[in-house]
């Protein structure tokens, strides 16, 4: 479907205005003046691309689009927008009705730039989706739209009405990514799935990507209380064996220590003095309740005072 109802691909450049050139279904295509060069093929339901630079210099790329004509909005289209990380809001939102959370009054720079792949205010009416989306136009069914995968580029779909019309954006995000003269790049391919019931949508665009990915996607789904969402950084060990007693009223298995329980940032196994046990003792004692015990750590993250 993307293909045979196809509009443009659009290139953005480091620290250059976008540049557009109009599609009507696969070939190649050189965009502006840039010498950048987009393939598109694919089969009904899939776009598969890549992007090459044509000229005779290096260039840097923030982001790689392809935009397509979805079909009538009809009165009230929805869309699910998910989020890019797991602090990102992630919910269904109304085209034409609400507004992406980058175009709120006191939207930051440095807060779009870790909630979102692209750190930019999104478009005017324009709601936007990391990876994956649902979306319900005209009539009772929905479309799933996804990428295949994550590793090579971030994937941002971005949705707006145009003229009673769907319109959809599939944005390779790759964040002024050097490409050498004579270099091209494959990009995540994109695919389109339609049906009835979002959860199975959502479940077979996971397993896919997920096997693609060779993800651990037959580990066993765990349930578990965490005490960040409350007491975040300023948990202490009388907080903790406090909930563990309590812990039997509730139906889960992992029970977790998140950030606070430690000296300092990079000092895993020396607790601050509010956890005179030390994380042997914690541990235990949320085994001999019968839970299995969690522990946040942020392997990548060292303080000066560490």
């Amino acid at each position: 479907m993307p293909l045979t109802h196809a509009r443009r691909v659009t290139v953005r450049r480091r620290g250059l205005e976008p540049e557009s050139c109009p599609v009507r279904g696969p070939g190649r295509h050189l965009v502006g003046a840039s010498a950048v060069e987009v393939a598109l093929s694919g089969t009904p339901g899939r776009l598969d691309w890549e992007v090459a630079n044509a000229g005779h210099a290096p260039c840097e790329l923030d982001a790689v689009a392809f935009t397509w004509d979805l079909g009538p909005a009809g009165d009230a289209p929805r869309v699910f927008c998910h989020g890019y990380q797991s602090w990102s809001p992630t919910r269904t939102r109304r085209l034409g009705v609400d507004h992406d959370p980058s175009r709120h009054p006191r939207s930051h720079a440095l807060v779009r730039a870790a909630y979102a792949a692209d750190p930019g205010a999104a478009a005017p009416a324009e709601l936007r989706s990391e990876q994956v989306t649902l979306v319900r136009g005209a009539g009772t069914e929905l479309r799933c739209i996804g990428f295949d995968g994550g590793e090579h580029h971030a994937g941002t779909l971005r949705l707006r009405v145009v003229d009673g019309r769907i319109e959809v954006t599939a944005e390779a995000w790759l964040g002024g990514a050097r490409l050498d003269a004579g270099t091209a790049r494959t990009l995540h391919a994109l695919e389109v799935r339609s049906g009835d019931d979002p959860s199975t949508l959502l479940g077979d665009w996971a397993a896919q990507v997920g096997a693609r990915m060779r993800a651990r996607t037959r580990a066993p789904f765990q349930v578990g209380w965490c005490s960040w969402y409350h007491y975040f950084a300023g948990v202490d060990e009388r907080a903790v064996r406090a909930n563990l007693a309590r812990s039997a009223e509730w139906p889960f298995e992992v029970f977790q220590v998140d950030d606070g329980f430690q000296a300092a940032i990079g000092d895993w196994l020396v607790t601050a003095e509010t956890f005179p046990s030390g994380v042997d003792g914690v541990a235990a004692a949320i085994a001999a309740a019968g839970r299995t015990p969690g522990l946040w750590l942020a392997p990548f993250l060292a303080a000066p005072d560490s």
